[in-house]
């Protein structure tokens, strides 16, 4: 049968600032499989939000490799979600909508929405995210609010919104962005992006033992770093006048030597939204270019 997933961006919070991480749905008319030219996997991207919502139909050039397709959506694509859909061989359909994800009614709308286009929702994947950097002592409760609001309430949300309609359907998947970030690793400054990073890694858990035997499976990502707008905006709050510097800093700590590509990250998300991972629920998977395996800088061979 033929496959369709949707991708439903959503805008975090009423804030002056530039959207923040998205929040992909992906709904198709049975599980993924990651590996077939006919299925494509979705990916993170952060352009700028689409003001409304959107249909976009995907032209047969551009479905095989399905690489090609995905940084075909990246350049072409207005929305903040970046993903890749089938249909047929002949086309693919995605649908964008605009959502908070702090708030419950939007994402309950956001997903009976797709579920009307599509019939069915397969895969959340639930990567809403922000990070705003200050001294701990400094840090607001307005700030700290904010980042529980999307980080934590915005997973909690979009999971409340699909898992009525998995169940319904008889499973489903769903993958949490979480980040090294609190869990394994922190920085100076990071004190609620930290905090509300490592909850997902609970929720992840608690998720997975509850739904396992419903057929649903929750799994994690562990991102590090990655070249994303967000990363860009700490660069500048860490060093604003030369924030290249602070991102090139970031790449000398990881062994690979540079932050991740976006669709990397997005290659992950879509393993595990598909049946190639089905024995796999609860697990947090890091994928950071190994930089949190040195136990020092100065000590080795290399």
């Amino acid at each position: 049968m033929a496959q369709r997933i949707a991708a439903i961006p959503k805008i975090t919070a009423n804030t002056p600032q530039p959207p923040p991480n998205c929040s992909i749905m992906v709904m198709a008319r049975k599980p993924l499989t990651a590996a077939p030219p006919s299925s494509t996997k979705g990916c993170t991207g952060m352009p700028p939000s689409p003001k409304k919502n959107r249909e976009y139909t995907i032209p047969q050039e551009t479905m095989e490799p399905r690489m090609a397709l995905l940084e075909s959506l990246i350049g072409k694509s207005p929305s903040s979600t970046i993903c890749g859909t089938v249909s047929n061989p002949k086309n693919g359909v995605i649908i964008t909508v605009v959502a908070n994800v702090a708030d419950r009614a939007q994402m309950d709308a956001a997903a009976a929405q797709g579920v009307e286009k599509f019939g069915e929702i397969n895969v959340a994947c639930c990567n809403a995210g922000v990070c705003r950097l200050a001294p701990f002592e400094e840090m607001d409760d307005k700030t700290r609010d904010f980042h529980i609001d999307v980080n934590i309430k915005g997973v909690w949300n979009t999971c409340k919104a699909v898992i009525p309609y998995m169940l319904k359907q008889g499973g489903g998947n769903i993958v949490i962005a979480s980040s090294v970030t609190g869990d394994i690793v922190a920085d100076a400054g990071e004190a609620a992006y930290a905090m509300t990073k490592a909850a997902l890694v609970g929720l992840t858990k608690c998720l997975a033992v509850e739904y396992a035997s419903r057929n649903i499976r929750v799994n994690c990502s562990q991102l590090g770093y990655a070249r994303t707008p967000m990363v860009e905006k700490m660069a500048v709050e860490s060093n604003p006048e030369n924030p290249e510097a602070a991102i090139a800093d970031i790449a000398v700590g990881v062994p690979m030597k540079r932050l991740a590509k976006p669709i990397e990250v997005g290659e992950l998300f879509a393993f595990l939204g598909s049946d190639e991972s089905s024995y796999l629920t609860g697990s947090q998977i890091v994928i950071d270019g190994g930089s949190t395996l040195p136990e020092t800088m100065s000590i080795g061979t290399n």
